[in-house]
């Protein structure tokens, strides 16, 4: 009777054993599988972060090319700046283009480089947004350019 009763005991344990053996490769497999779409989706991240990095990379060089073109023509933007707001503010619109215009034919026989784009309306707006909202222009006494 001991003798059956150990067997039955060995017998439930090994039930048990297998029982849980199984449950055990079954979630072997499903880890298995959260670890292949894990790796999947970290590879395809770290693709796209390469991609996004040559994008950046890209954007961020023709930024610089762009700011080396500008900070080259800023001299001669400063100047026709300078002109317009100390010479030609008062002068109606068709009067202020004839006379850049010449200013600018001048500024090319003398090398003096400028801004292809130039915009006196971007370069006033420049000026403007650099003044605090407590010192604006009409709290100087100056007319706004708008």
């Amino acid at each position: 009777d001991a003798l059956a009763a150990s067997r039955h005991a060995c017998a439930q344990s090994v039930t048990t054993l297998s029982t849980r053996l199984v449950s055990q490769h079954e979630r072997q497999k499903e880890a298995t599988g959260v670890v292949r779409t894990i790796t999947a989706k970290m590879s395809f991240g770290q693709k796209l972060l390469q991609a996004l990095g040559a994008e950046a990379q890209l954007h961020y060089q023709t930024l610089l090319q762009n700011t080396k073109v500008r900070q080259q023509a800023m001299i001669g933007d400063v100047v026709m700046t300078a002109g317009f707001v100390c010479y030609l503010g008062a002068f109606p619109a068709f009067l202020r283009s004839h006379v850049v215009a010449k200013w600018q034919k001048k500024m090319k026989r003398l090398e003096l480089p400028f801004s292809d784009e130039f915009s006196f309306n971007e370069q006033i707006d420049v000026i403007r947004d650099s003044w605090s909202s407590e010192c604006g222009w009409r709290l100087l006494g100056l007319y706004d350019v708008t």
